[in-house]
């Protein structure tokens, strides 16, 4: 993953720290596929891109959920709980609970 230097970043533009910023965005997300793909037992890349994309496309359903709704919603579902995981990290400030919630159900899938 690309690593951003901060004495760099200070110089840069706004549309240079808004691209990067959003790369790294996107670099996060595909680690996120990737792990999703790992659970559901190795889906193509390219579908599980063409259906990424689609998802985010679309409003999250997951925006202004009390961290209670979050867990309701995944309800155990090791997919839901790649998403939600995805989405809380992408947060400006993610919710230790949630992560830790999310991050052992995933866990427990996987072991």
């Amino acid at each position: 993953m690309k690593e951003i230097n901060v004495e760099e970043a200070a110089s840069w533009s706004d549309e240079d720290a808004a691209y990067n910023l959003q790369y790294l965005s996107q670099r996060a997300r595909y680690a996120e596929m990737d792990r999703i793909n790992a659970i559901r037992g190795g889906a193509p890349a390219e579908v599980v891109e063409e259906v990424a994309a689609e998802v985010l496309a679309e409003p999250n359903v997951l925006d202004g959920m009390s961290v209670d709704d979050v867990l309701d919603w995944v309800d155990e579902d090791p997919v839901k709980a790649a998403e939600a995981l995805a989405f809380e990290n992408e947060r400006a400030k993610p919710r230790k609970g949630v992560v830790e919630e999310l991050t052992t159900l995933l866990e427990n899938v996987e072991g």
